[in-house]
Formats: structure tokens, sequence, C-alpha cells
């Protein structure tokens, strides 16, 4: 794989001409290779098919094309329907339709005489693989046959999967071969690699009483923690590094969120040679003395009150397993005992049991106690607890650039060991594999459900930022600390590259999506973290079907004025809705496991016979997108000056038009009503090939004056196909 990273393309033409046939040499069979990326190994009249649909045991939903492998990917391109080409679906930059990145891959299975076995770097691979089995770790499977492609074939395919899809090293991700420029167009999200970040964030939350920032004079190679974060005040540099070399990774009392006078502190246990308690005590004393009111402070033993990491990826593979069943055969036996069965992978248990002492530890905040987050590392579930409390307690967090932000902070800062938890490298050894980050985005996509209003992104931007750690394109998911991004940035020049910047992955119609219609802003003029770190606002929140309908009765005298004075946000706020404190923002989950719900949009999206047609929330969802199109198209109209019958209508007809769409069947959605269009799509959309028509779509996506996650601005142009 080195070779790979300094050879020219020529130098791996003996792997690709064993597969080649000109006849897939047109332009259409040809992958647009990335920058750094070489085609290693092709095969040619291949089958592909999905493995749920079966019939008098042979597939009905077959196609045939060529597989390509790369050093970043494996490709698997065919000649679409002109219906299919056209058809919505969530369109990647980076990847195709039928693509998956060589890092999301994580179980191959070889099938030889109906035999099922594993591949991995240590097996050798049958010749007569018939089919090849992926399982990818956002639960995806690609099934392969090989009965058209010729003799050994399979076997071709299998032995390059083994050569590129389960890296040794760090330093084989495409990660470091990808060297095309990147223009940082994401600085509306704060990476807090600077010292001024904690500084501000400090300001942010009044605790510059008790702590300070501690700044690093260079980087350490060994050490887990970053350049720059915040200790208690009245401890000098020599004394915290004196007190931080009794615990783990050095990691003793590290401030990260305060609400008044109370701390959020994240630590590490004691290294395993010290039996003494005293120089532990000595430190909570010394979080302690940070609060003014000298309230004492409540620890929280993470290791005793939450699953294990070997628990946690344990609960994924079996959720895993469960979600992705060989056949409809398989699916059916398991459907009669769906819910019993998950139960027993205790996914749900465990996204539970995280919300649970995540309340708990909001509401010791609220009462004015610190609380101290303590595990063996520090690194782990303290950024899954420490993440929820702040989206509990900070309205600021619930933004897309504020929770973008969040991640910034607590992961990806912080030192969460990225690449050892979600498998990025192969080393044999499984037990330091824990998808935490992904349980930590279940139990958001949980808030989401029961607080629908209290969010500005949707379930469609939790999804993709699921997929968008198997991308070894950025960097914000690749690594275990940010000293090791600095070495990589410094030794290999990689490009650094957040994954924040979504337009480099997706077009605007795909990140229009990511918004909540639901959303509603908080009732103070601006959010407090985009405030504070003057950040630029992500979106601008127009308001809802309710707003318009109060001036009813008004708007026969004077429609004009009254439209404008109901669409355009108001600047008066009262003393209680300036007073904007954590407390009164506090969101209070359900917590049992009867209160959770499984993530069908992530985890059953690659199921087709579970889609419901023409139905499900996404169609609910693009209703809601359709009346803040419509309130978009009066807001331009009064801006404009210019009042049509037409956009009058939709204002004072408003409550008959919704009246009117609730009762009309599912076949007819679509037809226009009052002005309104309903394009009809299923259940997993955007994730699947389904909607009915493309410009319907496009003109409910286009919503005039509304700013994008990364600050560019909807336009009909920007929006086509």
């Amino acid at each position: 794989m080195n070779e790979l990273r300094h050879k020219p393309k020529e130098n791996f033409t003996s792997y690709v001409k064993e597969g080649f046939n000109e006849s897939f040499a047109s332009d259409e069979f040809k992958p647009k290779l990335l920058s750094g990326e070489i085609e290693a190994a092709r095969v040619n009249n291949v089958c592909m098919y999905t493995t749920h649909c079966i019939k008098d045991n042979k597939n009905i939903d077959e196609k045939e094309g060529a597989i390509i492998i790369t050093n970043f990917r494996l490709s698997f391109l065919c000649i679409e329907s002109e219906a299919e080409e056209l058809s919505a679906y969530q369109k990647n930059t980076f990847l195709g339709k039928y693509d998956v990145s060589l890092l999301n891959i994580d179980k191959i299975y070889q099938v030889t005489d109906k035999k099922k076995r594993v591949v991995n770097p240590q097996s050798k691979n049958s010749s007569k693989i018939e089919i090849i089995k992926i399982v990818c770790k956002n639960f995806r499977i690609f099934t392969f046959g090989f009965r058209k492609a010729g003799v050994g074939k399979g076997k071709y395919v299998a032995d390059a999967l083994v050569k590129f899809a389960f890296p040794a090293k760090h330093s084989l991700l495409f990660l470091y071969n990808y060297k095309e420029k990147y223009y940082h167009s994401s600085r509306s999200v704060c990476m807090f690699n600077k010292k001024c970040d904690w500084v501000n964030e400090l300001k942010r939350c009044g605790a510059e009483s008790g702590w300070r920032v501690f700044s690093k004079d260079n980087m350490e190679v060994n050490s887990t923690l970053p350049m720059h974060y915040v200790i208690p005040k009245h401890l000098t540099d020599i004394e915290y590094l004196n007190n931080s070399k009794s615990f783990r990774n050095c990691r003793c009392a590290i401030w990260v969120w305060s609400i008044q006078n109370a701390a959020l502190v994240r630590m590490a246990e004691l290294n395993p040679e010290i039996a003494s308690s005293t120089i532990e005590n000595t430190m909570l004393e010394h979080v302690r003395r940070c609060d003014p009111s000298k309230k004492p402070i409540h620890l929280m033993e993470l290791t005793k009150l939450l699953p294990s990491i070997q628990d946690v990826n344990l609960s994924y593979l079996n959720l895993r397993k469960l979600c992705i069943p060989e056949n409809d055969r398989e699916f059916m036996q398991q459907d009669s005992r769906f819910h019993s069965l998950l139960d027993k992978t205790y996914w749900l248990l465990y996204v539970s049991v995280c919300l649970k002492n995540s309340v708990e530890a909001a509401k010791m905040l609220i009462s004015g106690r610190t609380v101290v987050l303590q595990e063996i590392s520090g690194r782990d579930m303290c950024s899954v607890i420490s993440s929820l409390v702040q989206l509990l307690l900070d309205n600021s967090f619930r933004t897309i650039t504020g929770f973008q932000t969040l991640i910034q902070k607590e992961w990806v800062n912080l030192g969460h060991p990225f690449s050892d938890r979600i498998g990025h490298i192969y080393n044999g050894n499984s037990i330091e594999r824990s998808p935490l980050f992904l349980l930590f985005l279940d139990c958001v996509w949980q808030l989401l459900q029961q607080f629908p209003e209290e969010f500005e992104f949707s379930e469609t931007f939790l999804t993709s930022l699921w997929d968008s750690v198997f991308l070894p394109v950025f960097d914000t998911f690749m690594f275990n600390s940010e000293t090791e991004r600095q070495i990589a940035q410094l030794n290999d020049r990689i490009i650094l590259r957040p994954v924040w910047d979504w337009g480099e992955q997706f077009s605007d119609r795909d990140i229009a999506l990511f918004s909540n219609p639901l959303y509603k802003k908080p009732p103070d003029t601006g959010h407090a973290l985009e405030k504070k770190l003057r950040l630029p606002p992500t979106a601008f929140r127009l308001p809802c079907i309710d707003d318009l309908k109060e001036s009813n009765n008004l708007a026969m005298h004077h429609p004009s004025e009254t439209i404008a004075s109901a669409l355009r946000p108001s600047t008066k706020t009262s003393d209680s809705q300036q007073q904007n404190t954590a407390s009164t923002a506090f969101l209070e989950p359900q917590c049992t496991v009867r209160d959770m719900e499984i993530w069908h949009q992530c985890y059953f999206r690659w199921i087709p016979f579970l889609e419901i047609k023409n139905g499900g929330y996404p169609q609910v969802d693009l209703f809601n997108r359709s009346v803040l199109n419509n309130i978009s198209k009066l807001m331009k109209v009064i801006n404009t000056g210019t009042m049509t019958a037409s956009n009058e209508n939709i204002l004072l007809g408003g409550a008959n038009s919704e009246e009117n769409l609730l009762n009309k069947e599912a076949a007819n959605a679509n037809e226009d009503l009052d002005g309104v269009k309903i394009p009809v799509i299923n259940s997993f959309f955007p994730f699947t090939s389904n909607v009915s028509n493309n410009e319907e779509l496009l003109d409910i996506l286009v919503t005039n004056g509304e700013f994008l996650p990364d600050g560019s601005i909807l336009d009909s142009a920007s929006l086509n196909y």
C-alpha cells in the first residue's frame, strides 16, 4: 500500500489487466477518480443483487455491471434506466449510488459450494468463489455474484479487497493520498483548536472567575490532550501538571461548560499503580474551590453507571445483525419477535441509560452543584454524557452550527479515539472497537423525536453525519487525538478538511434537507453561542403558519400591511424572554426503554420491502417544507411590493389548504391544491430513488433567503441535478 502512495497509476496495471474487458471501456464505465485515487482492480460481467428479494431461489432485482476497486472505494458500475437516473437520491460528491468507501467495509464473506466463510488478511481465498457478501459499518449490504464473470474472478476481487480494505497502518488511509486543495469554508464552526476559542467559551458561560485556559509550550508526541484546554484558575501550571501525572492519560479536572457557578468537568481515573485516593480527593477539592459558593460537587463514576466499551460494541454488532437479515425468509422469521430480539441487543437499553444519567447530571447543574464526570480514560463515555448534558441545557448547541461546534469541542479536540473505536485500522484485535459516537447520535435522534421543535437539524442531517464517519476524505473522525492530526499534517502533509463543509460532499438540494422545518427559534433575537463567538447565523427562521392565522381577520382590510407584519420577525423581546438561562432551556426527556424508538431511517433504509410507499414521516416533513416555501414566496412578494390574487389566497386560505391537504389521499397528494404542490415520496427518502416529480421537489426546497449550514444561499439554479 505504501507503493500505492508513491508510484504512478501504470504500476498497478497488472492488477487491472487481469479483469479488464474492452466492452466496459466506454466513458459510462469509467469512474471519475479523485485526486490521489488509483484504480487497482476491475472485474466485468458481475451481478449485483438485493439479498432480500428472492423468489424461487432466484433474485428478482439483479443488475449486471463492473466492479472497480481503488485505494479509496469499491464501485459497482451499471447502466441505469432513465427513470432511475432522474429519480431523487442523496448524491455524494465522492461516492456513487453503488459505491462504498473501503473504510466503511467491516466484514467480507465468500460463498463457495453454499458454504459461507469470512474473508480476512489471515485467510486464503478459494479459487471457486461464487458470491461475495460485503457488510458495511452503516448497515448496508452488497452482494455480488460471479457466475457470468468467469473462473477465478471471485477470488480476484476477494484478494483485492483484502489488500486494500484492511489497512494495517494509519498512513495507508486514503486521507493521506487525497491532495485536493481546500479553501476553509467551514469557518462558521468553532474548531476549539486555538486559545481564543476556549477563552470565548469561558466568557460565554461566565466561568472566568474559577477557571482559566492552559496552553502547552510545545506539542507532546504521546499526549492525547490538545494544545489548549481549561483548568482550575488557582492552580499554577506546575501544580496542575504534577497532579495530572497521577491520572490516566494525564487527564485530571478539565472544564467543558458552566451554568452560573456550577461547572461540568471531565476527569480520568487514577493510574492503576496508585492505591491511595488522596490525590484524587485533593483534585476534587480543587474543583470545588472553583465554585465561589463552595457547594459540594457531584461525582459521577461513569465506569460503574454505564456499559463498558466492549458491551457497547457487542450491542452494536447484534443490532446490525438484526437489521440486515440474509433474505426475506429470515426477515419474516424475525418479524414476529422483532421487539424481543431488539431487547436482547441491549442497544436501546444503553441509549436509555445514557439519557437517564445525562438528565441526572443536568439537574445537578441546574441546582447549582458542579458535576465531575469520571471514567477510565476520560475520553469515551465522558464525551457521550458531557455532550448530551449540554444539549439538554444549552439551546445554542441545538442549532446546526452549535451542534457541530459541540462535537468539535467534546469529541474531536478533547481526543476521543475515533480511529480505535470505529476500527479504521485492522490489527486483528477488536477489544478497542466501540462505536460510541454512533451511540451518541442515536441518543440525539431520540431527543429529536421527543422535542421536534427544539432542534434546528433534521434526522437526515444525523444520518448523513453517521455515514460521514466512514469517509476517509475528511480528517474530523480519522484520528485518536489532536496530536496525531498535527503530526500527520506536519510529516505527511495531509490536507485538513473538516466534515462540516457539507458543500464538499453534497449539493445545495441535499443540504436543504438538513434543516428541520419544525424548529422553533428561541425567543431571543439570536443564538447565544453564535453571538458570543461572533459566528454568522446558519439559518433565518421563517414563522410557522399559525403565526399567520392570528392576522386573518384583519387581512381583509389591509392585506399587504398585515401580511408584512406577520411575516417579519419581531425585534421586541420581554424581560423574561431576554433571560435565556440554561435552566429555562432545559429539556427533560422520557428515558425509560419503552420511550426509546428504533431509528428507522438510519438502520432500515437498505431493506427495500420495509419502505412505506408514498408515505411515512418524510411525506409529512415535505408538507411542512412546502408550507414554509409558500411563506417564503409571500415574503418575496412583500419585499417587492407586489401582491397577486394567488399569493394572497395562499395566506388567507391557509387553514383550508391545510385541511384539504391532510384529507387528500396519498395517490392524489401531488395535485395542485390552492397553490401547494406535494410530490409523492417514500419513507426512506432521501436515501432511496422514489420521488415522483423532481420539479415539484425542487420548488419546495427553494426557500428564498434561507441560509445553508455551509453559508451558501438556496436558489433555484443551485438545486439542479
